[in-house]
């Protein structure tokens, strides 16, 4: 499947970033005085979009939500932990629909995982991917240039040292140069 056909079968799903989504790290810890009810509210260009209210117990999370067109609902969502390599305790949520572990859970009728909520995300809607362009953007950034190709006469940033801002120099010219080879094989 070529890029393009790839974009296109994008088209019908959600972005992540666009969806109203709650993170179980975003959700108190501390297991003093559970239940405990937290209400979290998104927004968007300074517009409240979506309000829930968390009732948090050791093992699951009851979630009352309104979004801002007036639909409500309610979900219930079981917690897990796990126990990582370097100690400690990990929460995640337990999907409702398909039972998939996640650490994010996304909006839709109810809440959701990703794959159930059917979302992508937002480097998966790219329209042009070429390698070595994400690290390029990265090295842009760390030289303070906002145009998405060349050098533009960047200026080494105080403090940086001389090898460090030639390698990010010479990271952006390589990536300048594989994202012109792959339009012309396009063309």
């Amino acid at each position: 499947m070529d890029q393009l056909a790839a974009v296109r079968s994008h088209k019908t799903k959600n972005i992540t970033t666009q969806l109203i989504s709650l993170d179980v790290s975003e959700l108190p810890c501390a297991a003093t005085e559970l239940p405990l009810t937290v209400t979290k509210y998104w927004e968007r260009r300074g517009r409240v979009v979506g309000c829930v209210d968390c009732t948090i117990s050791v093992s699951q999370v009851c979630l009352d939500h309104v979004q801002v067109d007036g639909r409500r609902g309610s979900t219930s969502i079981a917690l897990t932990t796990t126990r990582p390599h370097f100690g400690g305790k990990r929460r995640w949520f337990v999907c409702p629909n398909c039972g998939r572990r996640c650490s994010k859970v996304y909006l839709r009728s109810s809440f959701v995982c990703r794959t159930c909520a059917k979302a992508v995300y937002p480097s998966q809607y790219a329209y042009l991917r070429v390698a070595g362009e994400a690290k390029a953007k990265t090295a842009r950034s760390r030289l303070g240039i906002q145009a998405n190709f060349g050098i533009v006469d960047a200026q080494k940033p105080k403090g940086m040292h001389w090898k460090t801002y030639q390698k990010l120099e010479q990271l952006i010219w390589d990536a300048d140069i594989a994202f012109d080879d792959f339009i012309f094989k396009r063309m």
